[in-house]
């Protein structure tokens, strides 16, 4: 199917509707309410145009371990490749000052950047995982084992000492324990505490 490409002005900039919820979604606006709301338009009106946009996977709807596909509420919009993600989330946002950043400043940008495409492939690489959020709890992966064990995983995009991986693990099981009463995908579940950092990638990928 065709994406829409209808032009309109955004900053003071003519640019394509396409190009605006992209721009908006690699600068953090996920929800759907929260894109449509920095356009001035209403919810239903992008509902096919974000329909366009996945199906030539330009862009993933992201839902919560635990809920329904059809759960709107949860919904995130995400950028599907890693080099839509830099050219929105890093290069277009920053462009105008790159000159003027600091080298820490630039290397900050690149190595976030690294860790969330990081984190997405982990996650490819794990048969139906998924991120997980609630209004008090974020985790990076989670998903259930053939034992029907749920693994809830923090992805650190490096190296890890094993008083790294102790201490990340308490702070996991503490998380854990202070689970909201609306996690029903956790109730009266088995769970257990996962680090993923980039010595268990390389272990993935040799497997």
């Amino acid at each position: 199917m065709q994406v829409q490409n209808s032009f309109v002005n955004f900053q003071g900039i003519r640019l394509s509707l396409l190009g605006i919820i992209l721009e908006l979604i690699g600068r953090g606006a996920h929800k759907p309410g929260e894109i449509a709301s920095r356009m001035s338009a209403r919810q239903t009106t992008l509902s096919k145009v974000f329909q366009q946009l996945l199906e030539p996977n330009l862009i993933i709807k992201e839902i919560p371990f635990g809920k329904l596909e059809k759960d709107s509420k949860s919904t995130l919009y995400k950028l599907a490749d890693p080099m839509l993600q830099f050219w929105f989330g890093v290069y277009s946002p920053h462009r105008s000052r790159w000159i003027n950043y600091s080298k820490a400043e630039k290397e900050k940008l690149v190595y976030d950047h690294a860790s969330k495409v990081f984190e997405f492939e982990i996650r490819k690489l794990i048969p139906e995982s998924k991120r997980y959020w609630d209004s008090t709890v974020e985790f990076d992966c989670v998903y259930e084992n053939k034992k029907k064990i749920i693994h809830v995983c923090e992805i650190k995009f490096k190296k890890l000492t094993s008083s790294e991986i102790s201490t990340l693990q308490n702070v996991l099981k503490l998380k854990i324990q202070n689970l909201g009463k609306s996690s029903s995908a956790f109730k009266d579940r088995s769970i257990e505490a996962t680090i993923l950092s980039w010595t268990e990638f390389v272990k993935m990928l040799q497997a």
